[in-house]
């Protein structure tokens, strides 16, 4: 009796292992940033000029996500840079977030829409609008 109950032992084990792999992994945006242009401008200055682009910026924590704008410039010459790169937008929301089935949830928060994660990026749709959110890679 008990061999066979050894043996019954080590087929569910077995089975639960290669179900296990089987379902997919949930993925996670925690310990991640990601930011969607959402804007481009070109300034004409004497003298030269810069690009300005406008940035939404969500960085994901344990339990909470940072939401803010930010702008990175090229300009010529390049020491007007400074004027305006990295410089986040003061207002900053920060929420809590929750994910389920790669969906996520931002707690009083819906400009984009609905949040799906995939990969690298988080795809946002609102109505017909569909926005992605890309990974900063460091």
């Amino acid at each position: 009796m008990k061999l066979k109950s050894k043996k019954y032992l080590f087929v569910y084990i077995l089975g639960l292992m290669l179900f296990t792999n089987l379902l997919p992994a949930q993925n996670s945006p925690e310990g991640k940033t990601y930011q969607l242009l959402t804007n481009s401008v070109c300034k004409k200055m004497e003298g030269g000029g810069c690009t300005l682009d406008y940035y939404q910026v969500m960085t994901f924590t344990n339990k909470q996500v940072t939401i803010y704008k930010l702008i990175k410039a090229s300009c010529t010459p390049k020491e007007r840079e400074d004027s305006y790169n990295n410089k986040p937008d003061p207002l900053k929301f920060i929420r809590y977030w929750t994910i389920k089935d790669n969906k996520i949830f931002i707690e009083k928060y819906d400009e984009y829409g609905k949040m799906e994660l995939k990969d690298d990026k988080i795809i946002a749709k609102k109505g017909s609008t569909v926005k992605e959110f890309l990974e900063k890679k460091e």
